[in-house]
This record gives C-alpha cells, structure tokens and sequence, in this order.
C-alpha cells in the first residue's frame, strides 16, 4: 500500500527544531523520488495494457 503523504517527525521528536527541518526535507525528497518512480511505473504499466488491447 502506498502513502499518498510524506512522513514528517513529530514535534516532539527529540531534534532541535534545526535538525527537525532538516530530516523532514531529506525524508521529503527520498519518498516524493520513490512515489514519483512508483506512479511512473504504474503509467507505463497501463500504457503497455491499452497497447495490448489495441492489438
């Protein structure tokens, strides 16, 4: 099952408000490259299936 949101630390994690940011953006970026990679797939999967249709 994929998550349609990022992940973000809670407010009480124990980071400064500093590091907390910084986390957050890097788990940002690695899960927005891994829906972006996900969603791709599945365009390219449902691409390939009307293709075959087609045929």
């Amino acid at each position: 099952m994929l998550m349609n949101t990022l992940p973000k630390l809670p407010t009480n994690a124990p980071f400064t408000a500093e590091q907390r940011a910084w986390i957050d953006g890097f788990l940002a970026g690695v899960f927005n490259e891994l829906l972006a990679s996900t969603t791709s797939t599945q365009e390219k999967s449902a691409t390939a299936e009307k293709k075959q249709m087609l045929l």
